[in-house]
């Protein structure tokens, strides 16, 4: 039986995201290669109308700051010098809340054991809100919009911070294309997963959820990030080329189609919903369906809901459900904001979640071969 988070508010407990049992790294663990990272300016991120997967006019989290921080504490990650063949520098392209492309690319001089704060707010001409792709380049700057594979670890993550809404600050993290702690498990680990769960409180009366999900299309990942191709050749030279990212996003500028299933507190099942994630937004619970603010004892969830996400099978043409990942805000309270439980969704495979274990892995999560299917 799920008492739910209402309760936790009464008593003023946090809740936490916890990671699936399958993953082979600590998602803020070292970054080999590059990452994917979202962040929010001024005047705030976009509401996505779930329904339809379109950016909507509708803005959250008004006079927010983004402040990216980043260290190398492995290598030097600094521009190269004209004759250090390969070495490259940390390197950085910006995308908005569709994945396109906007604004400058921008590199920052990390030497080994170096650490930046860079409020991204002062860089100029970047989307109100969007993702970041972090990695390197040589003396090339990035020659063809690709970046390359960093020369040494780093760790990064960005603060998201809103002065307007009482001081709110939250912490978004990166998703790493490779983890170095995997290469001895021949394993590919990221923080893109084909489900997740989340618990919400019933809508209304001073409290309200907030999806904040991050679905990356092909636009960033390849596209910034080139692969080294199924025969192992790279069409940028060997070193250059970022290992395949698993599970596959979208491909173009289609959005991400997302699977719903929402049951009330005492395990009844309720309804399926299907929506849509524009690579970086926030979809208000109120916004997806009446369910989550019905209070009818017989059809709706007077104490709240329990629900289970999937991505759905649009991607590798067709065949393979989509990856996704994202936040959960709980609000409520006096105030600005009030109080503010943020957390990544708790995430895993579908079949993880579905309780079957994925093909080539003894449960729960031994690699028998490869990478592991999310």
């Amino acid at each position: 039986m799920r008492k739910l988070i209402v309760g936790l508010i009464a008593v003023g407990l946090c809740a936490m995201a916890a990671p699936a049992q399958a993953q082979t790294a600590d998602p803020l663990g070292l970054i080999a290669s590059g990452a994917v990272i979202p962040y929010v300016l001024s005047p705030g991120i976009n509401i996505v109308n779930s329904l339809t997967g379109t950016i909507t006019n509708n803005v959250l989290a008004a006079g927010s700051l983004g402040v990216l921080e980043v260290s190398s504490p492995v290598g030097s990650n600094a521009p190269p010098e004209e004759s250090v063949f390969g070495a490259r520098s940390f390197h950085m392209f910006f995308y908005d809340q569709t994945c396109t492309r906007q604004g400058p690319s921008v590199g920052l001089p990390l030497t080994t054991n170096d650490s930046e704060l860079i409020n991204l707010n002062n860089v100029g001409n970047l989307p109100n809100a969007g993702l970041i792709a972090a990695a390197g380049v040589d003396n090339s700057g990035g020659v063809a919009n690709v970046l390359q594979p960093l020369s040494n670890p780093i760790h990064a993550r960005v603060y998201w911070i809103n002065v307007v809404d009482g001081v709110l600050s939250r912490i978004l993290e990166p998703i790493s294309i490779h983890n170095p702690e995997a290469l001895s498990l021949n394993a590919t680990w990221n923080p893109l997963r084909t489900a997740a769960t989340f618990l919400a409180p019933l809508e209304g009366s001073g409290v309200h959820t907030t999806l904040y999900l991050v679905c990356p299309t092909r636009q960033i990942i390849p596209g910034a990030f080139p692969e080294v191709a199924e025969d192992g050749s790279c069409p940028f030279g060997n070193g250059r080329c970022f290992p395949p990212l698993r599970p596959i996003p979208v491909p173009g500028t289609n959005a991400t189609p997302i699977f719903l299933r929402v049951f009330d507190d005492e395990e009844r099942f309720l309804r399926n919903i299907d929506i849509f994630c524009r690579c970086w937004g926030a979809h208000p619970l109120a916004g997806i369906d009446p369910i989550f603010a019905n209070a009818d004892p017989i059809v709706g969830a007077p104490r709240g809901t329990y629900t289970e996400m999937e991505g759905e099978a649009a991607c590798d043409n067709g065949t393979s459900p989509c990856s996704f990942t994202g936040y959960r805000s709980i609000q409520w309270g006096g105030g600005a904001v009030g109080n503010d439980l943020f957390g990544r969704l708790s995430n895993g495979s579908i079949p993880f979640i579905r309780g079957l274990p994925p093909i080539n892995i003894n449960f729960p999560s031994i690699v028998i071969g490869g990478n592991i299917l999310r």
